[in-house]
């Protein structure tokens, strides 16, 4: 079971970083997160995406959630999560002596006011898009590098009840 945070709910202090590994996707390495707290400890970062204003739309290449990325409490919330996604990566590249170029991939995308939405085969046998579903969670589950680039390794995923 993994638990979703919100924004406040997050500190630098409580995420380490496990050893890198040679990355299979792209040439380069990759370092998963673990979150860990006085209450529990999880692979990787989730937070609660709280927006409003958004629909699902499908497209060619999957469902996508579409969002007004200006909208007041939309921008607040944006704003938050990009500053957990500088602090991150900044704190990666302090503790790796790197000075690799920041790509900063949740940003784009949250500003952009569309994201992929990915799902569980393994827990969805029949597709998403009749639920009627309003919660959805960002999961962080590791930051990659390349010879020039660090990022997160993100997703954007329907929140499923426990």
């Amino acid at each position: 079971m993994n638990i979703a945070l919100k924004t406040n709910q997050y500190s630098i202090h409580n995420t380490y970083l496990l050893e890198k590994k040679n990355n299979v996707i792209v040439e380069g390495t990759f370092s998963k997160i673990v979150f860990s707290n006085q209450f529990f400890t999880m692979n990787g970062i989730y937070f609660y995406l709280t927006l409003r204003e958004f629909e699902q739309k499908h497209h060619l290449n999957g469902l996508f959630l579409q969002f007004h990325p200006y909208q007041e409490q939309n921008l607040r919330m944006i704003q938050e999560l990009v500053r957990i996604e500088y602090n991150i990566l900044d704190y990666y590249r302090r503790q790796n002596h790197c000075k690799k170029k920041i790509s900063n991939i949740l940003s784009k995308q949250l500003y952009s006011g569309c994201m992929k939405i990915y799902r569980d085969l393994k827990k969805h046998a029949k597709p998403i898009t009749g639920v009627d579903n309003n919660h959805y969670v960002i999961k962080i589950s590791g930051i990659w590098e390349t010879i020039d680039e660090v990022g997160l390794a993100i997703k954007l995923v329907v929140a499923s009840s426990p």
